[in-house]
């Protein structure tokens, strides 16, 4: 029987956390329901079981993919491009971060690579290196993080960032000059792992003073990934105890978005943009 290629039931998200967690992906109900909230899933189904899944989350113009999964007993079927296709209908630009096995698959599907590379970091033990600086994040805010936000990444992730703010409102900090959001930034703790991001800053020095604000108040181990073309973010990144731990490509099927990477010092996950 030929795998069923549907949307994925907001009742249904629990049934990735299997496929998820074999891939080390640590996700829990309630991250995955918020992921569902922000755009949706597709998934392959064969005899009523999950056997392929991503999640998107739509961001203005573009449409972001991540979480790609197929189970093991169903790879080389071309399930992973069947759920790509189905999740970018209707959507004018889809995006997404390939790891470097995948990026055949994305190509053949239409995806080019644009932006650069991005590599995910983690440190067992991150320290900061300069006292916080920063402010907490108030619902007040989020207009202003949102604008800050639509400059730099050239997109709209203002329900990501309302999303966030709800969620990990104890981890989520601000850098003000005057009466002005210069950067923003969040942690997004679970269980055995922080992981930073989204952090946007109009200067290197902003960008610093919240990762040191969030290394500060989070636990590790941490994980972050940062655009290559941003040297300051990752020259920062290996001075508080990171390392690389693999790269990525950045690619995009439709018009890229402008971004500003100097100004994304830590992209929101692989899976958010």
């Amino acid at each position: 029987m030929t795998p069923t290629i549907r949307p994925v039931r907001a009742e249904e998200m629990r049934d990735a956390i299997p496929l998820l967690h074999a891939e080390g992906w640590t996700f829990d109900e309630a991250e995955l329901a918020r992921l569902h909230r922000l755009g949706g899933a597709v998934g392959a189904f064969d005899a009523g079981s999950l056997v392929a899944f991503l999640t998107y989350a739509d961001l203005g113009s573009v449409r972001w993919v991540g979480n790609v999964v197929t189970a093991p007993t169903h790879r080389g079927k071309g399930l992973g491009a069947a759920i790509v296709e189905e999740a970018a209908k209707g959507a004018a630009t889809v995006g997404l971060y390939a790891v470097e096995k995948a990026v055949t698959l994305y190509e053949r599907g239409g995806f080019v690579a644009h932006g650069g590379d991005a590599w995910a970091h983690r440190a067992q033990d991150a320290k900061p290196l300069r006292p916080s600086v920063t402010q907490p994040m108030t619902r007040d805010d989020l207009l202003a993080c949102a604008r800050l936000d639509r400059g730099a990444m050239g997109c709209d992730r203002g329900y990501l960032l309302r999303e966030l703010l709800r969620a990990y409102p104890d981890s989520a900090r601000v850098v003000r000059s005057g009466n002005h959001v210069t950067g923003f930034g969040f942690a997004k703790t679970s269980a055995g792992l922080t992981e930073l991001g989204p952090i946007v800053a109009t200067t290197t020095r902003a960008g610093e003073d919240l990762l040191d604000a969030l290394l500060a108040t989070t636990s590790g181990p941490h994980e972050a990934t940062a655009l290559a073309a941003n040297r300051p973010a990752l020259d920062a990144l290996a001075s508080r105890g990171f390392a690389k731990s693999f790269r990525t490509i950045t690619m995009f099927r439709g018009p890229p978005p402008a971004w500003r990477a100097s100004q994304l010092f830590a992209a929101a996950g692989l899976e958010k943009g």
